[in-house]
């Protein structure tokens, strides 16, 4: 599996360079590291919607934003995705843990119904998705590739970042 300083190292290679989030232990790893980065912003969010605006704040100020967040809050973000990133059309990678899933071992009860419903929550809001737990290797494949399997190649990215082939 990809490891979050992978994730991060290469994405950064690619443009994005500010994260948003809610802390999430499943999450830790990649906020870690970023906490600790000198040249990648992160910036703390109250609830998973916050953390939205302020992903497409830094996309309207010219950054390339990356918001992580765990699927239990999910439901906080469906007004600013469907009122503000698809209506002006703002580009975020979102990047959703998934508690619950029906098909892993138990989880917390709960998590149970939101791990049963988060696909079909993020297709009801027209996010394109891939939901994978196969390895990526990275020496062989660019982030964009990677990047084009997990969220589509319909994806308008990031003005300002220049995928490379």
């Amino acid at each position: 599996m990809i490891t979050a300083e992978d994730f991060i190292i290469r994405s950064k290679e690619e443009g994005f360079n500010i994260y948003s989030g809610v802390p999430c232990s499943y999450l830790k790893s990649f906020i870690n590291y970023i906490i600790d980065s000198d040249d990648i912003s992160y910036i703390p969010a109250a609830s998973e919607g916050d953390a939205i605006g302020i992903a497409a704040g830094s996309y309207l100020g010219g950054r390339s934003p990356v918001v992580m967040l765990q699927n239990s809050g999910l439901g906080n973000t469906v007004n600013p995705i469907t009122s503000l990133l698809q209506t002006f059309k703002i580009p975020v990678l979102i990047i959703v843990t998934l508690r619950g899933d029906p098909s892993a071992p138990a989880d917390e009860p709960q998590h149970q119904l939101m791990g049963k419903i988060t696909t079909d929550l993020l297709e009801l809001m027209g996010l394109e998705l891939l939901l994978t737990q196969r390895k990526f290797g990275l020496k062989n494949q660019s982030l964009y590739s990677v990047l084009e399997e997990l969220v589509c190649p319909q994806y308008k990215w990031p003005r300002s970042w220049k995928p490379t082939q």
